[in-house]
């Protein structure tokens, strides 16, 4: 029955089939380019080698800047590159941070961002340079602290560019600080300001406006608090107010959220983990699994694609008709280092709305052993019976630090860790912080506490 039921979530929420998407990866460990599509992966041939780079809201036009601070910019729908030009600079002014932030949708201008050094009061000045995109003249230019009210956020992170206008983030920089708020649309043309959707993040559904995002609620288990997560809940909202859109009770960490299949559906997903949890607008949900450890690049019109860590192997994965299918698309070199500077948009056929619903957890299953039962953050104990050891680490052959109890009670905080035929969880008990088994073969040593 649960089966029909996930089909029938595919076919409820049919994504929109489309063959021309495209992904544009960033290899930032190379400062290679790469377009990732249904036909392959192919390698974006560049005059020199980027450093930030922006593709226009319709994937025809791309600027990047080198290290030498020059600006280049290529047709991607003709093949023509590149027009290049120098950032404008002004004399007495030291440059700290400086690069190429978005490209207007007809191509014809380019967003700069730079950061300077100032003796007046905060450590940093910064502005946005609207150049012309064919010889780098100067068409408007914004100081941060004309478009920040709060001082010392000198720093914009770029949106998109629209027809009205660039949506800009104002954030601090060279420090850990984040923000809440919204971005800010600057129109170059008119010299005019409004705001646009909350700031980064969430995961924006960008032809509809919807927004998904985690959060952290006591209603549901949860894991200690470090600094962004975990989470264990994701929030939908269609405009201001957020609600509740799906838990997976006992998983204290979801995974980061996207919008996929058209924005039919999100996907959550940790980085380097072998599967994902698929969330469909109508309440139904089904966990993926990869051939080996994935790095999520980008949802398209008729799924997502992701890219196994060890190997660099990308592949497609579609919704199509009720049946998930896997495309291999080719190989890329360095997949922990790729990021996806572009993506054909999607919401093309998104209807807003999602139920919320309380998905299935899959507990982590060590090899030779019973699938586990404890969750980080939450209390659990030892069977009644013989006591447990307590180890430095997790081997039968570390030193063993202390002992629980049967029946004693503890606090998970770490695992499990696997080791043939057993899981080990790092646990405190009366003060002390060791790692326990929770059991071996098929015999549970552990149990939760509810």
């Amino acid at each position: 029955m649960k089966s029909l039921l996930l089909i029938l979530g595919f076919l409820l929420f049919p994504p929109a089939l489309q063959s021309d998407w495209q992904i544009i990866l960033l290899d930032r460990s190379e400062g290679a380019v790469y377009r990732v599509s249904p036909q392959g992966v192919e390698s974006i041939p560049l005059s020199a080698v980027p450093v930030t780079l922006a593709v226009s809201v319709d994937g025809r036009f791309l600027a990047f800047a080198d290290e030498a601070r020059n600006v280049h910019v290529a047709n991607l729908q003709t093949g023509v590159c590149c027009v290049t030009f120098a950032i404008p600079t002004e004399a007495n002014r030291e440059i700290v941070d400086t690069g190429v932030g978005a490209i207007s949708p007809d191509g014809r201008q380019v967003a700069l961002y730079s950061v300077f050094t100032t003796a007046q009061g905060a450590p940093f000045d910064g502005e946005v340079v609207v150049v012309n995109a064919m010889d780098g003249s100067i068409a408007a230019r914004k100081p941060m602290n004309e478009i920040s009210a709060r001082p010392g956020l000198v720093n914009p992170l770029f949106g998109t560019w629209r027809a009205e206008g660039i949506e800009l983030f104002p954030a601090c920089f060279a420090c850990d600080a984040f923000f809440d708020g919204q971005y800010i649309v600057w129109n170059p043309a008119t010299d005019t300001l409004s705001t646009s959707k909350n700031g980064p993040g969430g995961a924006y559904l960008e032809l509809t406006g919807e927004e998904v995002r985690l959060n952290r609620s006591e209603d549901y288990p949860l894991g200690p608090e470090v600094m962004f997560g975990p989470f264990n809940v994701l929030e939908y909202a269609s405009g201001a107010e957020f609600s509740l859109a799906y838990v997976e009770p006992g998983n204290t960490d979801l995974g980061w959220p996207a919008w996929v299949a058209d924005g039919q559906a999100v996907l959550l997903h940790k980085s380097d983990d072998t599967k994902s949890s698929l969330v469909f607008r109508n309440g139904q949900s089904q966990h993926v699994e990869y051939p080996g450890s994935a790095r999520f690049l980008a949802g398209t019109p008729s799924g997502w694609v992701v890219a196994l860590t060890e190997t660099g192997d990308v592949y497609a994965y579609e919704v199509n008709n009720g049946v998930l299918s896997v495309l291999p698309v080719g190989k890329i070199p360095n997949p922990d280092e790729s990021w996806a500077v572009y993506q054909t948009p999607l919401g093309t056929n998104a209807t807003p709305g999602f139920v919320f619903s309380e998905g299935r957890y899959e507990a982590t299953v060590c090899p030779g052993f019973l699938p586990s039962r404890l969750t980080i953050g939450q209390p659990g104990r030892v069977t009644p019976g013989p006591a447990n050891n307590l180890r430095a680490e997790p081997s039968t052959q570390s030193q063993k630090i202390g002992q629980i109890p049967g029946s004693g009670e503890f606090m998970v905080v770490d695992g499990p860790v696997c080791t043939p035929g057993m899981a080990w969880w790092q646990v405190e008990y009366n003060g002390i912080i060791g790692w326990t088994g929770e059991g071996q073969d098929d015999t549970y040593w552990l149990e939760p506490v509810n």
